[in-house]
């Protein structure tokens, strides 16, 4: 093969190995129908949140590394506590849910992307207020993809949806102090 067809090979393969950075996915971040049926949703709290806040996000920029927008993340909330039952259908409920993503990390390189988020979800109804402050990790690696930027964004979404999952679980025994 002629060096000339050798290097456009490369050049081609390096540019769609590269890629552009995409935003976190709320679908691929949420609770899904299978494992919302996993977990007994709590008496106490079914029909009764609503999402009143949601920061700590960011949007992504193209040309730099997925994030995890306050958007994405509100309607992956909304899907999972819909899916598990918790979610008020009116615009106001009795319990108010606050979360404030306040950290990710944002790998740089690697062949596998392991994620950290923290996220703090309050639960406040009048004068009580629970704190869950939850902890959780996303992997990815070369068997999912070979696009850097997809498998970061893919351990981004891994890790908020882990989050999301010990939150909704951590409300099966929930009850105010």
């Amino acid at each position: 093969m002629p060096l000339a067809v050798k290097l456009s090979l490369i050049a081609i393969a390096a540019v769609l190995l590269h890629g552009c950075a995409t935003p976190s996915s709320p679908t691929m971040m949420a609770v899904d129908g299978v494992k919302a049926s996993q977990i007994k949703t709590n008496e106490v709290l079914r029909g009764r949140i609503y999402i009143r806040n949601v920061e700590g996000g960011k949007e992504t920029d193209a040309t730099g590394t997925s994030q995890v927008s306050n958007d994405a993340l509100r309607l992956a909330l909304t899907r999972s506590l819909e899916n598990t039952g918790y979610l008020s259908q009116a615009a106001t409920a009795p319990v108010a849910l606050d979360v404030n993503l306040q950290f990710i990390t944002q790998q740089a390189m690697g062949i596998t992307f392991t994620i950290q988020s923290i996220v703090r979800y309050t639960l406040t109804e009048n004068q009580n207020r629970k704190f869950y402050p939850i902890t959780a990790v996303g992997v990815a690696g070369p068997s999912d993809t070979l696009d850097g930027h997809e498998r970061r964004r893919m351990a981004n979404e891994r890790s908020i949806r882990s989050s999301i999952e010990q939150f909704v679980e951590a409300l099966q025994t929930f009850k105010w102090d």
